[in-house]
């Protein structure tokens, strides 16, 4: 499969995106690129809160060709984007709402809706699109943008990549789905402002040729409404664990899945309900993709790709990549288990310190998960009075009051007690109906703190 740049995607006139109402070629999303250009001013920051993918490849293409910065901060959330506007100087989204709720929650940015340019572009000169044209060949290979993810903690972590190491990455991936991507309409279940979302569902169909199909799917119904087409589904356990397998399948050709693990039951029922096993990914924000592995057992192996080594030691776990600027040390514990095949151990253990003392958040989950009638735990750092804390939160399979206080509260920090030293029992415990997941169905860190924040309970 040939693979072009960021620069020269649009150079050839094809249809890149449709839905049902819509047919958008090459040529018409030049127009939307030159009139997002004209809207964007002298702002050097921008932030990208857009859920099409289409969406977010023009702005930030027509952010990239001005010389600007693309921000993604890994949210919608009105809020957040009030309290992080040092972040940045303007906000793009596709979001009709979103220009209202964030003034009231208080944003002192300008808030751009962009839908319309984008699915109704303005007619342009022969003159207008040559220059237009001219701007996007002189993105860079080093241009520039910032990723924000909570991580573990909660608080925002900027990570920097550039145009040419995401491109290096989409060529892996290219190699590697060629055959599944070759005439096949793209699907995506996942935003663009999360990693996963921005590689497969904007740098791979950039790269690639491969068209998009232009809404986000949300519901099963929708997947079997499709056109009559072949696809490629670019998803995630928590969307996958909530398929409705009644409904008929569209035609797939790959199921692509990663921000977590795919349970091995969902496994087998999308291999029975598709007929195709799905490809699991490996990877971080900052070391991108790892590895992939398509098969339905948990004991599988991960398979690395191509042009990346690991070099595995009991004290860490050190990423080469071909498609990274320099090495990264993982936060996963991984074994290798061939030459080319690793093992996922899960994550390395959370260390923070209470009271001068290490405490590993990990070790309190473990022994958090063992306590009778708990069927699922998360431990955090929470601030009370000036004072670090650890905050318990759990779903429990028997009934129990949301806050856990009295003798409740004494039963649980007794058992903790056989496991645990003192200064690693949980001070406040909550009781919630499923622990806080993002839309990738990873561990939302931030909303669990600020869980905390909101439901504080007194022992």
């Amino acid at each position: 499969m040939q693979v072009s740049s960021l620069a020269t995607w649009l150079h050839d006139e094809r249809v890149i995106a449709y839905d049902r109402s819509h047919r958008l070629t090459t040529r018409e999303a030049q127009a939307s690129i030159a009139a997002l250009r004209a809207q964007l001013g002298t702002a050097q920051r921008v932030a990208l809160v857009l859920d099409s993918p289409y969406s977010f490849a023009l702005a930030f293409m027509a952010v990239l060709s001005l010389g600007q910065r693309p921000v993604i901060l890994g949210h919608h959330n009105p809020s957040l984007l009030s309290t992080q506007h040092e972040l940045f100087d303007l906000v793009l989204t596709d979001l009709p709402t979103l220009p209202s709720l964030a003034k009231t929650a208080g944003l002192n940015r300008p808030v751009l809706e962009i839908a319309s340019l984008v699915l109704e572009p303005p007619a342009l000169s022969e003159d207008e699109l040559t220059a237009t044209k001219t701007a996007l060949s002189g993105i860079a290979a080093s241009s520039v943008f910032e990723l924000y993810t909570s991580g573990s903690t909660g608080s925002p972590k900027a990570v920097l990549k550039t145009v040419g190491e995401m491109e290096a990455e989409a060529q892996v991936l290219a190699q590697f789905l060629s055959a599944e991507l070759d005439g096949a309409t793209l699907l995506a279940t996942v935003y663009p402002y999360h990693m996963y979302g921005l590689t497969f569902s904007v740098f791979l169909p950039w790269s690639t040729g491969t068209v998009l199909y232009l809404p986000q799917i949300h519901y099963s119904e929708e997947l079997a409404a499709l056109p009559e087409k072949r696809y490629v589904l670019i998803s995630s356990p928590a969307f996958l664990k909530r398929l409705d397998f009644k409904l008929k399948a569209p035609a797939l050709s790959a199921i692509v899945s990663a921000g977590g693990p795919l349970a091995a039951e969902i496994r087998q029922r999308l291999q029975a309900w598709s007929g195709i096993s799905a490809t699991e990914i490996y990877g971080s924000t900052e070391a991108g993709v790892m590895a992939q592995r398509q098969n339905v057992s948990d004991e599988a192996p991960f398979t690395l790709f191509s042009d990346v080594t690991l070099e595995v030691s009991p004290e860490r776990t050190i990423v080469h990549s071909g498609h990274v600027a320099s090495s990264l040390t993982l936060d996963d514990r991984v074994e290798l288990v061939g030459a080319r095949t690793i093992k996922l151990l899960g994550r390395s253990d959370r260390i923070v310190k209470i009271e001068e003392k290490r405490v590993s958040l990990n070790a309190i989950e473990a022994a958090l998960q063992q306590l009778p009638g708990v069927s699922g735990a998360a431990a955090c750092v929470v601030q009370r009075d000036g004072r670090d804390l650890i905050g318990a939160a759990l779903v429990m399979a028997v009934n129990a009051p949301e806050h856990i206080t009295g003798s409740a509260y004494l039963a649980l920090r007794r058992q903790l007690a056989a496991q645990l030293e003192p200064h690693a029992l949980p001070r406040i415990f909550i009781k919630l109906p499923a622990l806080p997941e993002n839309a990738l169905g990873k561990r939302d860190s931030r909303a669990l703190s600020e869980l905390f924040a909101t439901n504080m309970p007194r022992p």
